[in-house]
């Protein structure tokens, strides 16, 4: 079975999972090396998750969106029923801390600290990597148009004190 993701495609097989990432590269999740797997199903708004977490602790993640949520159903009841020894549990929506909900990033970059904001939504991984990219690109150059508007504008009253100082000096 092949489940495509935000930007990688996931085969599942009784004793092995194969991740393809967008560039072509092929990871390989041996069920037996592994600890646990945890998921989280799609939301609106929100990407799910499969968390393949590795007997060393490393995670390698797979990212979908809500259409594929009843091939992530059907996937984790084969992976359940071949490999029973396996720990795997569903995340809920509801269980998420508020800060690791999307629109708590979405709030910090608006409102508050677009950086924090930025780290925020790519740490908790809240959307899909191309909206995040999306997100971080529009809030750059809008963060880069107002910084160069404020250096204009600081240009210009330095510019005006100054020849105000010199007007002045020219009176003494």
């Amino acid at each position: 079975m092949s489940i495509k993701g935000t930007s990688q495609e996931l085969y599942v097989g009784k004793k092995e999972s194969n991740i393809i990432t967008f560039w072509g590269n092929k990871k390989k999740i041996d069920y037996e090396d592994l600890k646990r797997i945890e998921f989280l199903y799609a939301g609106a708004i929100d990407s799910g998750y499969l968390k393949f977490v590795h007997n060393s602790n490393k995670i390698t993640r797979f990212e979908f969106g809500k259409k594929a949520n009843d091939k992530i159903e059907k996937t984790v009841e084969l992976i359940e029923n071949n490999n029973p020894e396996l720990i795997i549990s569903e995340r809920n929506i509801d269980d998420l801390k508020f800060h690791q909900r999307w629109w708590f990033a979405v709030i910090m970059m608006f409102c508050c600290c677009y950086p924090i904001g930025l780290f925020f939504m790519w740490y908790n991984k809240n959307f899909s990597r191309w909206i995040r990219f999306l997100i971080s690109a529009v809030f750059t150059v809008l963060l880069s148009i107002w910084a160069y508007r404020y250096y204009i504008a600081m240009a210009e009253i330095s510019k005006a004190i100054q020849s105000l100082q010199n007007s002045l000096n020219g009176f003494n």
